[in-house]
């Protein structure tokens, strides 16, 4: 019962889905292993089968032991998408980070008269190289 008291105190940590409020109560039921289990199964997102499993197994000690290894999937499950929606919200952030540097530069040519004349003087000039269809060294060195 430790043991899965203290598994579900680690899904806790990991997952805010779950409350203090079920940890007082999977706390308060330890008296009887089999309810024990059903409450885990009741608060876990288990499958059909998986709670069937738990619930038509008699053995106590098996029974909680099916618990513990759902509760220790489901902290698993949590880790990766924890780690999933950190590592998208860093790529999200860099995303966001260079398109606000990029309009910040853009401002700036704007404001010294840079921008448009620049860019256009370069598009030109990538077009006329285009059309000239140079080759190997010679494009390289105008590149």
């Amino acid at each position: 019962l430790v043991d899965a008291l203290n598994a579900f105190s680690k899904l806790m940590e990991i997952n805010r889905y779950y409350q203090e409020e079920e940890l007082n109560v999977l706390k308060m039921n330890t008296e009887d292993p089999g309810i024990f289990s059903d409450l885990i199964c009741l608060y876990l997102n288990l499958s059909y089968d998986e709670r069937k499993l738990v619930i038509n197994t008699p053995d106590h000690p098996k029974r909680l032991a099916l618990a513990v290894r759902y509760i220790e999937e489901t902290i698993q499950r949590a880790i990766i998408g924890k780690e999933t929606t950190d590592r998208t919200q860093v790529v999200i952030e860099e995303g966001q980070r260079e398109f606000y540097l990029r309009q910040q530069l853009q401002t700036i040519k704007q404001m010294l008269g840079e921008g448009d004349e620049q860019e256009a003087e370069i598009k030109a000039l990538e077009d006329r190289m285009k059309q000239a269809r140079l080759e190997g060294d010679i494009r390289e060195t105008v590149e």
